[in-house]
């Protein structure tokens, strides 16, 4: 169901905004069409569960647009619907019309500005647009069937029949299908059923939609200031799906390859110059067939400057068509080191921490399992496509995938490693202090065996093929001595001056008289004949000047391997994750403190404003989950269950989708279960959810729950 043409239409009479509809009876009749019961088990007493119907929101909240009021959260109403019922480019359609609505009617928008609270009343539907449809997306079909990025996850996790060999196995994946888990090779016929048509659409929508709230980020950022609201998270969540919509397409693609694009004479010529004779293509009829690249996954508007987006992209494709006809030549490795890790040193001396953009887990998971499962070819080239995002910039793992793919490759793929290896060492002697940092998600640049790995590069006593690592190692101890510049060799003292020799070749001076004395002593007669004197040697001839010191070289090193420098001063890998001086964090208080003292003063409505504008802020899902958490356990302090009811059961709802009783710290996840077990009315209400929360509570932390 396609948005009304007259939509954006002015509304007729004084205001062309119209007028406020928050207290009419429409409003209550759209949030009820939207609200939608859990599908919970219900026991004994049976009731018929409310869906939510999207088909009347939609109708309803564009209606009133058009005709009785630009309200940006009737809008908001309608992008979630037209998520619901179309998909991605539904959403695509919603971001815009979010867009226009605060280009076009900015003075009369609704809701109004407020004397107190500025332009807070204004922003929240933008920012409930950005919060709540971070998860609709990743629960948004990929699949004509319906399955979405939570079922293709689940159905890895489940496992294939073949995989389950043993009793424990079998029962496991017996018990998850019992439980409505999709299998793989469910998974696996709906996407066979679905065409690389429907791929290619929905990519193009995704496309859309981040350069889209791109565009309204930036608008926002213009009239909203300091109020404006946040899309980070939706813009992670579609990115995400991106990525994994575009592996589906390259798998299409290889059963069913793009067509040729067929392009003139002499623009085939001017395109591939020096590629071959120009009556080739005469010959052929006048035409040459050129095939462009694979696309590369560089997703506009994620992260990167709109005015720098076709730029990149450019680069990228020129890269990729490098590696096509090269793989082994390190010309095409280069190209996107060069411009992300220039970038990386700009933003290091202008102190810019948003150049640090962290990769969304589904690629470090693809990467990992890549390398485990020695798939070489697909992992070095997937990191060369991840270098050409903004989130390939400075995350070291990446590096160590695309090097140690290489030495997978075999020595063919050495020289392409080196290369790698000595720019990456440059890298570290500019920005030393790359390696102390987190990304903006709060992960670490380089994990636990990057860093043992760049320990080894930058000083290790190994050597790993395909570099020398000793010699890079000696090279770096050699360039720490310091020697004086300015300083002259000292001059060699000067030979002693020969005794001078008397004609008759007799000694003068003292050295005659002592012979004469010497004479006497012995009694010899100054008349009696004396033998013969040898004669005296030739002088001897003045020592030559000895040459100058050498100072100190670096050990040698092989001729093709470069012995990049590496920091004199610093061991970064020794030393715990820090801001370095100019990527230094904000020193802020901890919202969570900031919240408790403002409840400490009597302030509720305070503390809550503090945790929901830094619930905006949070990148990371722990983040998040903790400050629901948070947020939930204020409002039952403050008697208001009934507002807290919302958030316990997302937390609730996160707890079983995440499985974090396996990979979060369990002391959280305990207490949440307690918070859970007390005050979720969908689990008070219900006669089987305490039961069930109070086993799980006792698996994890027995002793708590003997305190229930």
């Amino acid at each position: 169901m396609p948005l009304r043409e007259d939509i954006l239409q002015p509304i007729p009479g004084d205001n062309p905004s119209g007028r406020s509809l928050r207290y009419d009876a429409l409003y209550d009749e759209i949030r009820e069409a939207r609200r939608e019961e859990e599908d919970l088990a219900q026991g004994e007493w049976q009731t018929e569960r409310k869906v939510a119907d999207f088909g009347k929101v939609l109708k309803l909240s564009s209606e009133a647009i058009a005709t009785r009021s630009k309200d940006l959260q009737l809008a908001f109403w309608a992008t979630e619907a037209l998520l619901r019922l179309e998909g991605f480019p539904g959403l695509l359609s919603g971001i815009k019309l979010n867009h226009s609505l605060v280009e076009q009617f900015w003075d009369t928008l609704f809701p109004e500005d407020d004397e107190d609270d500025g332009l807070e009343l204004r922003a929240a539907p933008l920012n409930q647009l950005g919060l709540s449809l971070a998860e609709a997306v990743r629960f948004t079909a990929i699949v004509r069937e319906g399955y979405h990025l939570f079922d293709y996850r689940e159905s890895r996790l489940v496992g294939t029949e073949e995989s389950a060999k043993s009793k424990e196995e079998k029962k496991a994946r017996d018990a998850k299908i019992a439980a409505g888990k999709v299998t793989p090779e469910q998974f696996a016929d709906a996407f066979e059923a679905s065409p690389k048509a429907y791929y290619v659409q929905m990519e193009g929508a995704l496309d859309g939609c981040l350069e889209s709230l791109d565009g309204l980020g930036k608008l926002c950022d213009e009239k909203f200031g300091d109020e404006a609201p946040g899309f980070s998270a939706l813009r992670d969540s579609l990115t995400e799906v991106r990525h994994q919509v575009h592996q589906f397409l390259e798998k299409k693609r290889e059963l069913e390859p793009d067509p040729v694009e067929e392009v003139p004479e002499e623009v085939a010529e001017g395109e591939e110059a020096g590629a071959g004779e120009p009556g080739d293509a005469a010959a052929g009829g006048g035409v040459k067939k050129v095939v462009a690249a694979a696309s590369l996954v560089i997703p506009p508007g994620a992260g990167e400057p709109a005015d720098r987006q076709e730029i990149v992209a450019a680069i990228a494709n020129a890269a990729a068509t490098l590696r096509k006809k090269n793989p082994t030549s390190p010309a095409a490795y280069l190209m996107l080191r060069g411009l992300r890790w220039g970038e990386l040193r700009e933003a290091a001396v202008a102190g810019d921490a948003s150049a640090l953009q962290p990769p969304p887990i589904e690629l470090r998971r693809r990467l990992k399992a890549l390398a485990l499962e020695g798939r070489w070819e697909e992992l070095l080239e997937d990191c060369e496509r991840t270098l050409a995002l903004p989130y390939g910039r400075a995350w070291l793992d990446l590096q160590r995938f695309a090097v140690e793919a290489c030495a997978g490759l075999g020595p063919s793929y050495h020289l392409v490693a080196r290369a790698i290896c000595a720019q990456l060492a440059t890298l570290l002697a500019d920005v030393p202090d790359i390696v102390q940092l987190t990304l903006l998600d709060e992960t670490p640049v380089a994990s636990l065996e990057t860093r043992a790995w760049l320990r080894e590069l930058s000083g290790g006593l190994t050597e790993q093929a395909p570099l020398d690592l000793r010699a890079l190692a000696l090279a770096s101890q050699a360039a720490a001595v310091e020697e004086p510049e300015s300083e002259p060799e000292p001059e060699p003292e000067p030979a002693p001056e020969p005794e001078p020799i008397a004609a008759d070749g007799e000694p003068t001076g003292e050295a005659g008289e002592a012979s004469e004395g010497q004479e006497g002593a012995d009694g010899a007669s100054m008349d009696e004949p004396s033998a013969p004197k040898p004669e005296p040697p030739p002088p001897p001839k003045p020592a030559p000047k000895p040459p100058p010191r050498p100072r100190p070289v670096a050990a040698p090193v092989r001729a093709h391997v470069p012995p990049p420098p590496f920091p004199r001063d610093a061991k970064p890998l020794e030393i715990d994750y820090a801001w370095h001086p100019g990527w230094r964090k904000k020193d802020t208080a901890d919202a969570f403190e900031l919240a408790q003292k403002a409840l400490k003063a009597g302030k509720q409505q305070e503390a809550l404003e503090v945790l929901f504008a830094d619930l905006e802020k949070q990148r990371s899902g722990r983040a998040r989950f903790q400050r629901q958490l948070q947020i939930a356990e204020i409002l039952i302090g403050a008697d208001k269950k009934s507002v807290a009811q919302p958030l316990l059961n997302d937390i609730r709802a996160s707890i079983d989708q995440h499985q974090l009783h396996g990979w979060e710290e369990r002391d959280m996840v305990v207490h949440a279960l307690i918070v859970i077990y007390h005050h979720c009315e969908a689990v008070t209400g219900d006669k089987k959810a305490p039961a069930e929360i109070y086993d799980r509570i006792v698996r994890l932390d027995p002793s708590r729950a003997l305190e229930l």
